[in-house]
């Protein structure tokens, strides 16, 4: 993989998942280790767990353990009070740079 490439459009080969020789695209496999090993992404399991299939889901429960409880409704959870607070007064200050710009004519 020596070789530099202006753009992707220009790649007619690929890094082997298993050796990272190069591979040309189209070909049937790897030169070097010959083999078509699945990459991680194809051989996971995509079943689906069944096993709460009986009951009933409880949406507002599923809810609040996924989210948590909200401590405001204005207030994103990630964002801290400090930031929260200083962003409000500087929109106060704007506004009130603003209204106050255009009453002062000198």
């Amino acid at each position: 993989m020596s070789r530099y490439l202006n753009s992707p459009r220009e790649a007619d080969w690929y890094a082997c998942p298993s050796c990272g020789d190069e591979v040309r695209v189209g070909s049937s496999g790897c030169p070097r280790c010959n083999s078509r090993k699945p990459t991680p992404d194809e051989d996971g399991d995509d079943s689906v767990d069944l096993s709460h299939a009986g009951e009933e889901f409880d949406y507002e429960d599923w809810k609040k353990r996924e989210f948590g409880t909200l401590s405001s409704r204005f207030k994103p959870h990630h964002l801290p009070w400090k930031y929260w607070v200083g962003g409000i007064l500087l929109i106060i200050a704007f506004v009130w740079a603003a209204v106050f710009a255009g009453f002062v004519h000198h």
